[in-house]
């Protein structure tokens, strides 16, 4: 675990979320776990909330981002990656310790090298089944990066160490957010 924490970021209702600088970024170092209406917890359980933050869609992550602070651009989660050596090994820099498996168990845990302690928070469907996929096996955050008018960037980083960006994502899926400051 890295010692690179220095400082807060405050959401809406006033809780505190620690931040961590990586190069010459500044980030949450935790998942937004706001209550926002419409936001989701994964498997509508609000304790999965205290460990991995909630689901939001799109336009709420835009809304929401606490003042000096923005949802990241492709280029921002990229210089990010980059920072942590590159796509192939950077989710493993960026992943918790503890609390990351496949979907059989295995364990798929980082080292957190640089304090990002990335929670693999799963994400929602916008379909009316609203399924809850993959809590503990990735991680899943917007960009607020446009790829078209019904999509968005989203970053991915997956319980085999992989961090990689989905190219589009559709704006009414429900995904963990991080902020990154101005």
């Amino acid at each position: 675990m890295s010692n690179n924490t220095i400082g807060t970021c405050v959401d809406p209702n006033g809780r505190v979320y620690k931040t961590v600088r990586i190069k010459n970024q500044v980030w949450m170092a935790e998942n937004l776990a706001y209550d926002e209406p419409g936001s989701k917890c994964y498997e509508d359980n609000p304790a999965n909330s205290q460990i991995y933050g909630r689901l939001y869609k799109w336009e709420t992550a835009v809304k929401l981002c606490p003042s000096g602070w923005h949802l990241p651009s492709d280029e921002e989660w990229q210089e990010l990656l980059n920072a942590a050596g590159g796509e192939e090994i950077a989710g493993d820099k960026l992943k918790t310790e503890r609390g990351w498996d496949d979907d059989k168990g295995k364990s798929g845990n980082g080292t957190d090298a640089l304090g990002f302690s990335a929670l693999g928070g799963g994400y929602c469907s916008p379909n009316a089944e609203q399924k809850f996929r993959w809590v503990r096996c990735d991680g899943r955050w917007w960009s607020r990066t446009t790829k078209g008018e019904n999509h968005h960037a989203l970053r991915l980083v997956h319980w085999s160490g992989l961090a990689t960006i989905i190219k589009k994502n559709i704006k009414g899926w429900f995904c963990s957010v991080r902020y990154v400051q101005d």
